[in-house]
């Protein structure tokens, strides 16, 4: 099997699942901003250069939480949740037609009535394979 083959969708389900996560923490992220950083958002993941960086995941949780204390704030986080997934796709998609699948399965198919002639088969000498009705 030709390695670029296996390569290439792994590189599109890394490509999906990156984006997916990068627009969720974006999101959470936002949500946390939006929130005022409020002491009951459980606490960042970590602390960059003072910045507070909490881990994706956590959008949901607060979600669950506090959805009837602040509607918008969710409703503008999950937006941008679905907003990243369909970038997400569509970053599917766009790779997917330099994708060649191989052939090995599902790939027969009927002759065409012009391969059946150019290969031979129509002449009336020789090995019988097989009888041939006009299409209706």
């Amino acid at each position: 099997m030709n390695m670029d083959s296996t390569r290439r969708p792994r590189g599109r389900i890394l490509l999906v699942v990156g984006i997916t996560v990068a627009g969720t923490w974006a999101a959470t992220q936002w949500t946390a901003d939006a929130l005022g950083y409020a002491s009951d958002l459980s606490g960042p993941w970590f602390k960059l250069q003072g910045f507070q960086v909490y881990a994706p995941w956590q959008l949901f949780v607060w979600w669950i939480a506090g959805y009837e204390s602040a509607p918008h704030v969710f409703d503008v986080a999950g937006t941008m949740v679905v907003g990243g997934s369909m970038l997400a796709v569509m970053a599917s998609v766009a790779t997917r037609s330099k994708y060649i699948a191989p052939k090995t399965y599902g790939s027969a198919r009927w002759a065409t009535e012009a391969e059946v002639t150019t290969s031979g088969l129509t002449h009336s000498s020789g090995l019988f394979l097989g009888r041939q009705e006009n299409a209706i």
